[in-house]
């Protein structure tokens, strides 16, 4: 669960699948302490790329949802990065262009 600078706001980072497995089954709408952990963030870091730990996909939470599979999104940026060796500025330009892939 990622918790923001500045706000009281949390925002299910990883996992949705679970999570909505747990709440549709009916038995409870909550999650154990057991189940989750939290991710401190900014929600400037939330829109920044950072390539060295495979973050590819900018994003606001606050008011866009990542679809449910940019896998080969993800794969085909980390390719222009590590193997392609593409400029930084193009694989950026080519991220921004393509938000509909992931957002």
């Amino acid at each position: 669960i990622a918790r923001f600078d500045g706000d009281d706001h949390k925002y299910i980072w990883d996992g949705h699948h679970r999570v909505i497995a747990i709440y549709l089954s009916g038995y409870r709408n909550f999650l154990y302490p057991s189940e989750y952990s939290y991710l401190y963030l900014t929600y400037q870091k939330a829109l920044e790329v950072n390539f060295e730990c495979g973050y590819v996909t900018p994003f606001d939470p606050r008011t866009e949802i990542r679809v449910s599979d940019f896998r080969k999104f993800k794969e085909n940026v980390l390719r222009m990065f590590h193997i392609e060796n593409k400029p930084i500025h193009e694989i950026l330009t080519y991220i921004k262009q393509e938000r509909y892939q992931y957002v």
